[in-house]
């Protein structure tokens, strides 16, 4: 195939080429799933920077990655601290 039968091939392809286009659906599923992914993501931060030594690389790098992890979830949950133990309440019951 000479040079300028292969470039006419070429364009012939780009020509004929439909393009499909989709949007794009993040979907409360797809949420869900992430969310899931990042709990267990920053559970190992936190157990990494509980074993590597006090401002090492290591400790450094989860440290950063927990943030960012923080920041998505407050982006899909709206509570930056969603993934933040929260302290057990004490519920008082009164009698009348």
């Amino acid at each position: 195939m000479t040079v300028a039968a292969l470039a006419g091939h070429i364009e012939h392809i780009k020509n004929t080429r439909s393009v499909v286009r989709r949007k794009r659906l993040f979907t409360p599923m797809d949420a869900d799933r992430l969310i899931a992914a990042l709990r267990e993501c920053r559970r190992a931060c936190i157990a990494a920077q509980t074993a590597a030594p006090i401002a090492s690389p290591v400790y450094r790098g989860a440290g950063r990655l927990i943030d960012e992890i923080d920041i998505l979830a407050e982006t899909l949950t709206g509570d930056r601290r969603h993934f933040h133990d929260r302290p057990h309440r004490t519920v008082l019951w009164r009698e009348d």
